[in-house]
């Protein structure tokens, strides 16, 4: 995405409607739990899974700083195209994201004494609810880094993911919760377990949409095109994953960069250019048996094979 395009309406509302129908669908995912425990008819449960889906919703929106924080930072270095900074500051909130969750794992039994110091229940409520924050606390790390993820996909402008992952995340809780409580009879506990997995699938559906970009010119992009292509594994037919396809237009645009580049690569003198080259066969000796199992996996060579299709690359390298 180009980030020196104008402002425009249009350019506002699609950026600002898919974050005003996510922070609507937020308090879904409590509601669901308390609205499938309610299909039992027991007013202890309904408590139960209404007060800690409460308590822990707000020990995790203590740590909503992430996703704003994360959203100001990546914006300042998307607008002046430093392309690593955007990865670095991704992971940097990830990896935060995961020790604040670990912090708050570590910590639950104090945060839970405290909370129901605070908003005292029946005895019968609260053992149930400590039931249900027990199981769902353990997903900490995938809710608050989830947090730093959608930050860093709105200073991308990409909005619509935030959405897609509320959605993802509201959508399998729901069909898990009917699943585990009015199918399999699991009660308070299965409403509990259907959100700890919706919470961690959601986060990795979130690092999916994130490292799945392009790099042209120096700069992540994600191209105008929705298709996608499936990629299988020619020796056992199976999907292993799926890439975008990039339009016309990504490719015209492409193009037209490269074509700049070759203007000042060209004026390069030999012996910079030739470390380049090097620069890049260590890479691939680096990265060699990597490089062999890919060759493997999407190609369907044995290992051996791949290896020698590496040595030849290596030799083209060396050439130039």
């Amino acid at each position: 995405m180009d980030s020196s395009r104008s402002i425009t309406h249009r350019r506002v509302l699609a950026i600002s409607l898919p974050i005003v129908l996510s922070n609507i669908s937020i308090p879904i995912l409590g509601a669901i739990d308390t609205g499938v425990i309610g299909q039992l008819g027991d007013a202890i449960a309904i408590g139960a899974v209404g007060i800690g889906a409460i308590i822990l919703g707000a020990v995790y929106w203590l740590f909503g700083f992430l996703r704003m924080g994360t959203t100001g930072f990546v914006a300042q270095a998307f607008g002046r195209d430093d392309t690593s900074e955007v990865v670095a500051l991704l992971i940097r909130g990830i990896l935060i994201g995961c020790f604040c969750g670990l912090f708050v794992i570590l910590i639950h039994p104090i945060i839970f004494w405290l909370s129901f110091l605070i908003s005292p229940s029946s005895n019968q409520v609260e053992v149930l609810a400590l039931e249900y924050m027990s199981v769902r606390i353990f997903s900490a790390p995938a809710i608050i880094s989830t947090y730093a993820v959608m930050g860093w996909l709105i200073a991308l402008e990409k909005t619509k993911y935030v959405l897609i992952l509320q959605l993802t995340m509201n959508g399998l809780n729901a069909i898990l919760d009917f699943w585990f409580v009015l199918g399999l009879g699991w009660g308070v506990e299965g409403v509990a377990w259907a959100t700890f997995i919706a919470e961690w699938f959601a986060f990795f559906v979130g690092l999916g949409i994130c490292f799945i970009k392009t790099f042209v010119g120096g700069k992540v992009i994600s191209g105008n095109s929705e298709r996608k292509g499936k990629i299988f594994n020619p020796a056992t037919g199976e999907q292993e994953s799926e890439v975008i396809l990039a339009s016309k237009a990504d490719l015209d645009g492409s193009v037209e960069i490269a074509q700049k580049a070759f203007e000042t690569w060209s004026l390069n003198p030999p012996l910079q250019r030739a470390r380049i080259m090097f620069k890049f066969k260590e890479l691939i000796e680096k990265n060699f048996d990597e490089l062999a199992k890919l060759i493997v996996s999407e190609h369907g060579k044995v290992y051996e094979d791949a290896k020698g299709s590496l040595i030849r690359g290596l030799e083209v390298v060396e050439f130039a």
